[in-house]
């Protein structure tokens, strides 16, 4: 029987972790992506994001390797003005697209993200 496989957005929030508990104890295979567009914080939630991944690899075989995908130049991202209330226009639906992208490059059908919610 051929498992189910399935590409996950990955960024050791709190939303994808939880997804990619949920996928991994139902067993399918999970391969976390990590889109790379170079916001400030990034250097720091991909080493947590790492960090869980190697975690989470000792105990589900089923847990493929972590991917880190560039999104769209660095350079003009690190120059936008971040602050606690950033709003990133379209982000979603840009990492859908480009999950969606990797995840036909791989033959895989599904996409999972976990999302924070609507903003007002």
């Amino acid at each position: 029987m051929n498992a189910h496989k399935i590409v996950l957005l990955f960024s050791g929030g709190v939303e994808s972790t939880c997804l990619l508990y949920m996928y991994l104890r139902k067993g399918w295979l999970v391969y976390p992506v990590y889109i790379k567009a170079g916001y400030p914080w990034e250097a720091f939630e991909l080493e947590n994001a790492k960090s869980l991944w190697l975690y989470t690899k000792k105990k589900h075989k089923n847990l493929m390797p972590l991917r880190v995908l560039p999104a769209i130049n660095p350079e003009r991202v690190s120059r936008r003005k971040h602050d606690k209330n950033l709003f990133i226009p379209l982000r979603n639906i840009n990492l859908i697209a480009m999950a969606g992208n990797y995840a036909l490059l791989k033959g895989i059908e599904y996409v999972a993200i976990g999302s924070l919610g609507i903003r007002n």
